[in-house]
Order: C-alpha cells, then sequence, then structure tokens
C-alpha cells in the first residue's frame, strides 16, 4: 500500500511475518487512511495466521517506533512459526525412462525412476541395464522389434542367416550403383556418349534390385538397412573418390565390381538352398544373370582395338 509520503509492506512468509514500516514522516501513522489500511490488513492477517496478532500492535503515537523511522530506515517484526508450519517438501518429479535407449520417452510400459533435476540420460541407462540379466536384455529387444517380426515358416536360424546375407548384398548394391553413376557422371574422352550411356542403363538396372532385396528380407520377418550410414558401414565395395578416372579404368573397376557382386550372389543363393527359401533364390538367380550381362558389356566395352579401329 503506497501513501502520499511512505509505504507500508507486509510481506507473509511460510517461516516467518514480517512488518515493515518505511515511513518519511511517522507522524502520518496517525491519518484516518492510514488507521483503516492497518485494520483490513490486521483482519486479512487473522484470517491467514491467527498468532500474528500477538506481536502486531496498532501504532497510536510516534513514540511507539523507533526515532530512526525518520531517517527511513524498516523496522521488523518475526513470529517463528510452528514446526508443523514449514514449507512442505517439494514431491519429487517422476520421469519415464526407456531401458534400452538414452533419455525419457513417454511409453507407458516403461520403468518408472524418481530422478532430480540434473537428470542424466547416460547414467539413468546404465544404471538400468547394470541391473537387468542378459536374458532379460534380450527379451526386451525381441519386444521392441516384435511389431516388425512378419509370420513366416521359415526357422528363426534360417531367416537370420538368409537376412545377413542379403542386406550385404542390398548396401554392396547402393555402392556399385552410386559408383557407376559417378563414373557416368565423371566420364569424358572421344567414346564418351556410348560410355555414358551405357553406365547409365547399368545404374538403372542396379538400383532395380534395391527395392526386391529389401522386400525380400522384410517379407521373412527381418529388417533391413535404414540409412546412408548404415550402407557405409555394411558394404564391401570400394568407393572411388578420385577427382578423375581414365574412361577405361572406369570401365575396367565396374567390371571387377560386377565380377565379384555375382560371386557372393551365388554364395547367397546357396544359403538360401540350405534353408529351403525358394522365392529369394529364385531372384538371385535372376540378378546373377543381369550382373553377369553387366560385366560382359563392361569387359567388351574395354577392350583395345587393332590398327583398323575395331
Amino acid at each position: 500500500m503506497k501513501g502520499a509520503n511512505g509505504i507500508l509492506t507486509i510481506q507473509l512468509a511460510p517461516s516467518q511475518i514480517v512488518v515493515a514500516l518505511s515511513l518519511e514522516f511517522a507522524d502520518e501513522l496517525r491519518t484516518p487512511r492510514i488507521e483503516a489500511s492497518i485494520v483490513r490488513l490486521e483482519t486479512r492477517i487473522r484470517a491467514q495466521q491467527p498468532q500474528v496478532m500477538a506481536l502486531l500492535v496498532k501504532p497510536q503515537t510516534q513514540t511507539s517506533f523507533d526515532r530512526s523511522c525518520h531517517d527511513r530506515s524498516v523496522r521488523a517484526c518475526q513470529l517463528p512459526t510452528q514446526a508443523h508450519q514449514l514449507p512442505a517438501r517439494r514431491a519429487p518429479r517422476l520421469r519415464t525412462v526407456d531401458p534400452l535407449t538414452r533419455g525419457c520417452s513417454q511409453r507407458s510400459s516403461c520403468k518408472q525412476e524418481e530422478i532430480g533435476d540434473d537428470c542424466s540420460p547416460s547414467t539413468e541407462r546404465d544404471a538400468i541395464v547394470k541391473k537387468l540379466s542378459a536374458k532379460e536384455i534380450e527379451s526386451l529387444k525381441l519386444r521392441q522389434a516384435a511389431p516388425l517380426v512378419t509370420p513366416t515358416d521359415l526357422k528363426t536360424d534360417a531367416t537370420k542367416d538368409i537376412a545377413g546375407a542379403m542386406n550385404a548384398i542390398l548396401a554392396d548394391v547402393f555402392a556399385m550403383y552410386l559408383k557407376t553413376k559417378n563414373f557416368h557422371w565423371h566420364m569424358s574422352g572421344p567414346h564418351f556418349r556410348d560410355y555414358h550411356l551405357m553406365l547409365d542403363e547399368q545404374a538403372d538396372q542396379l538400383y532395380a534390385m534395391t527395392d526386391p532385396i529389401a522386400e525380400r528380407i522384410r517379407k521373412i520377418g527381418r529388417p533391413t538397412l535404414r540409412s546412408i550410414g548404415h550402407i557405409g558401414r555394411s558394404q564391401r565395395v570400394l568407393d572411388n573418390d578420385a577427382d578423375y578416372v581414365e574412361p577405361l579404368d572406369m570401365l575396367a573397376e565396374l567390371r571387377e565390381d560386377n565380377k565379384t557382386l555375382a560371386e557372393r550372389l551365388r554364395e547367397v543363393h546357396g544359403v538360401c538352398d540350405e534353408h529351403g527359401d525358394i522365392a529369394t533364390a529364385s531372384l538371385i538367380e535372376v540378378w546373377i544373370d543381369e550382373t553377369e550381362k553387366r560385366t560382359w558389356f563392361l569387359f567388351e566395352a574395354s577392350r583395345q582395338g587393332d590398327a583398323t579401329g575395331h
């Protein structure tokens, strides 16, 4: 409450009641306006803290206060409250923690832990994992992957072996596709048009393999590649980031890559035969034929001509 020449402040705290008077002239305490305001504040305080009234004395004369009031000082009265009136301890926050992933999630099935304000995701995860056995961790991983497990009559070991081999093939095909496009874009020389168009056709053929391979892996209930980084970690084909490559060197490198791919496709075909996966084996047979055709074209295009130019 602000008066003409002074301020009357009453602050209520959980552990103490402070009555502070800061006035320029103590005589103004006897004005009707100040007296009425103090009466209203007493009524409000009485409703909230009855014991305060024993210490709150309404000023009647200037002698009720220290003369230092003229120097704009503050006089305060404090009343310690009972133990049961101390502020209640703040309830700890509950944060849902995913046992298998860093950080917190909102899934209701995950474990809830009481944590402080300085939540450390890595520390929480490490503490939870230490409490779990290897069997429990494997069980949680299976539960997380359950929505992606497509029903199949193939055994678990069969799908694991086939998916692992096919994912490696898929990473190699993506790497070969990008390398073929790289050489297609950076081709030069007198045979530019022929080589440029041939590599474009071969790149399209490689890219057309990727979706059937990935979908075949998903059909047997296994996950496939998810990112460029995943491809980079899985590929066995070497990249070529050289600033300049001779046209014939380009053709020779792609020829060897396709030859190696055909060999690896035959190996995966043997894995499919072992587990009775006829569908995957039949697709591989078509891809082997296409790969051998690319190898043939690259070999013939890179041969040195005779004296007549043929």
